[in-house]
């Protein structure tokens, strides 16, 4: 951090698909220890203060993600995780943004592509967050699918979104 300037206590993510699952994961589970890892920084924090989840899923216990992990054809979950969700509840689990979401976790955008599949809009962990009185909310992307980073208005849009939602809460 000393190197290039930057103050481990302002630290935000963002990322789209399963990027954006895996950074909505990170600013739920600060503090986990079944996934801290052993990547030779156990001295360092792994938690962040602030999140821009794009396109993510964010409950993998769900019963969308059920039905698509337990086709034997699936693509995504079962090379991700191993299997089904029926097969292996407990990593889906863990895996999970919702499974984590407490009172101690930095403020959590969602943004999804209008045509993409309404479980990116993260109806149920905003609830959540919101709940605890955590800075959330949904942005759409007009007209936009699921990959709406590739084209260049809405990838300024995306971009947009991300800086003025982190000039609001990393400083």
């Amino acid at each position: 951090a000393a190197t290039y300037g930057i103050d481990p206590a302002f630290l935000g993510a963002t990322g789209l698909s399963a990027g954006g699952h895996l950074v909505a994961l990170a600013a739920t589970s600060g503090g986990v220890g079944d996934l801290e890892g052993n990547g030779g920084n156990a001295e360092q924090s792994s938690t962040i203060q602030a999140c821009v989840a794009m396109g993510a899923q964010s409950d993998l216990e769900s019963a969308r993600i059920g039905e698509l992990s337990g086709k034997s054809d699936d693509p995504f979950y079962r090379t991700f995780l191993g299997g089904s969700q029926a097969e292996l509840p407990q990593m889906f689990a863990l895996a999970s943004p919702r499974q984590h979401v407490d009172a101690k976790d930095p403020p959590l955008l969602f943004m999804a592509g209008e045509t993409d599949d309404p479980s990116t809009h993260a109806d149920d962990i905003r609830k959540d967050l919101e709940s605890l009185g955590i800075a959330t909310g949904f942005i759409p992307i007009s007209g936009a699918p699921h990959a709406f980073l590739g084209q260049q208005g809405w990838f300024d849009q995306a971009v947009g979104t991300c800086a003025d939602f982190f000039h609001r809460h990393l400083t």
